[in-house]
């Protein structure tokens, strides 16, 4: 076995045929930009080591792509921030370093909510309604109206000691919510209902205004459906990134083509007959595909039958909890995998969570071939096994206390599931029927969880009407991206160069 000591770079340091302790890789000058050692081994084992940053050790990690590095430039410079972009092109890992770096890094006290509790767990946060302790409130009347006596003193505590917000899904919330959050913020840290938006505190809003619409229930009276429209938005003007870079689709040029144009609604002729040409097709895996459903009842219904096909005995994995009892019933509510989960063997599932050290990501597919002591013995669609062993999953505050933890399998059946649950997750092969969709953006969302157009098979024409995206949305989306644009031009005829813009 020979190993070898890259720098971040891939320029190698130095070689031999025994590996090398931390101190020696520190002598080499290896930290703190990063090493690893790489086997040579026809297995192709990588062996990663740990990079010393601030006195604390992390994983190498690959560099950032360009976008997602002036996303996170810009959020360590403390700014404001939008993250967007459509699926698949990397905004969860740049949050999460984001997040991490932050904390670790400036001592920042970071707030990690999202607009739903499914949003919340995967990135180990609580939700925005229980950070700013006002419920399900819409409006500052509801606020005030559903305030607990102590809630006010609770959520002052919170706030006040909460230096960055990050808000995932941030396009399910909507414009008048904003601007009560900003003025519930303000009142809790005691500015005044007239303060700085949301009381002066670094926002990292990340979402696609494109995938999932504002949650408005029937009767609520909205004035401003869209956070952006929020004045609270516009008085934050936060820093816009759009990051484009199609991690999942990376290897079919044409195939990420169309699903731009389906993400902004639109399905000129020669979209529709290219999708098309996958109705009824004939997948190629192992196993069976997955299909996707606009509902929980259809999945479950797919699911339920395929499962009781199976002769073979049915084992129950329960989870483990731990923590407030609060917050480990909002864990189980949204927990990305099922509790209790009922498999067995010949199941066919999903992985839920990346583990890149067992060889499994989350969408990954494959049959349970054993239960272990230890793990699910998972074959999958390459031919190949992986273990799946139980993941934690956290809830903490700002201050990075963990509220509630439970211990799972990240495992869930893959006969069906809901479009909306398959969101974040990479499929290999899909089966979907476009004529089942009632939401827009509904068809881009399943359309894009596959990995290229001979991973898709149609079980109905994708006609126009399937299409459908917010001619708003579509137009901020727009005006985003001129404005940024003449940001940058200002900025190169500031720096001597006036001629930049049309290099660019």
């Amino acid at each position: 076995m020979i190993y070898r000591v890259l720098d971040q770079s891939g320029i190698e340091l130095s070689k031999r045929d025994t590996p090398y302790t931390v101190l020696e890789l520190m002598a080499l000058g290896a930290m703190p930009d990063g090493a690893k050692y790489v086997s040579e081994e026809p297995s192709g084992a990588d062996h990663t080591i740990k990079i010393r940053r601030n006195g604390v050790w992390h994983d190498w990690e690959p560099p950032l792509g360009e976008a997602q590095q002036a996303a996170y430039d810009s959020a360590m410079r403390g700014e404001s921030v939008l993250i967007t972009g459509p699926g698949g092109c990397g905004k969860s890992e740049v949050v999460r370093r984001i997040v991490r770096d932050l904390r670790y890094d400036r001592g920042r006290s970071v707030a990690v909510t999202g607009s739903t509790g499914v949003a919340a767990v995967n990135l180990g946060g609580t939700t925005i309604h229980s950070f700013l302790g006002t419920g399900v409130s819409n409006t500052r009347k509801e606020a005030l109206k559903n305030m607990k006596a102590d809630a006010m003193a609770r959520a002052s505590e919170r706030i006040m000691g909460t230096d960055t917000v990050v808000i995932d899904e941030i396009s399910m919330l909507h414009g008048d919510y904003m601007d009560m959050a900003s003025w519930w913020m303000n009142l809790a840290c005691g500015n005044g209902p007239e303060g700085e938006p949301f009381a002066g505190k670094q926002l990292i809003m990340v979402g696609d205004f494109l995938q999932l619409p504002p949650v408005i229930m029937p009767g609520d009276a909205i004035v401003n459906k869209y956070t952006f429209d929020a004045e609270s938005w516009k008085a934050l003007d936060p820093r816009y990134h759009s990051l484009l870079k199609n991690f999942r689709q990376v290897d079919d040029a044409a195939f990420r083509r169309h699903l731009l144009r389906v993400r902004k609604g639109w399905a000129p002729e020669d979209t529709l007959d290219y999708f098309n040409t996958r109705l009824n097709a004939t997948l190629s895996g192992v196993g069976e595909p997955t299909q996707l459903f606009p509902t929980n009842k259809e999945a479950d219904r797919v699911n339920d039958d395929k499962l009781s096909r199976l002769r073979t005995p049915e084992v129950y994995l329960p989870a483990m909890y731990a923590g407030h009892p609060k917050w480990q019933e909002a864990l189980k509510r949204n927990l990305p995998c099922d509790d209790p989960l009922e498999l067995k063997l010949g199941a066919e599932v999903m992985c839920t969570f990346n583990n890149m050290e067992a060889g499994y990501v989350n969408g990954t597919r494959g049959i349970v071939k054993e239960f272990c002591r230890d793990g699910v013995l998972v074959e999958t669609r390459d031919g190949g096994t992986v273990k799946v062993v139980k993941n934690k999953w956290e809830m903490r505050n700002a201050q990075d206390t963990v509220l509630a933890s439970v211990c799972q399998y990240p495992l869930r059946l893959a006969w069906a599931m809901t479009i909306h649950k398959s969101q974040g997750s990479t499929l290999d092969e899909m089966v979907f029927d476009p004529q089942r969709v009632f939401e827009r953006a509904q068809a881009y969302v399943a359309l894009s969880r596959v990995r290229s157009i001979a991973g898709l098979r149609l079980l109905s024409p994708l006609r126009a009407e399937h299409v459908r995206a917010s001619s708003k949305v579509v137009e901020w989306y727009r005006s985003q991206r001129d404005r940024m644009a003449a940001l940058e031009d200002a900025a190169r005829a500031a720096a001597g160069d006036p001629d930049g813009a049309s290099r660019g």
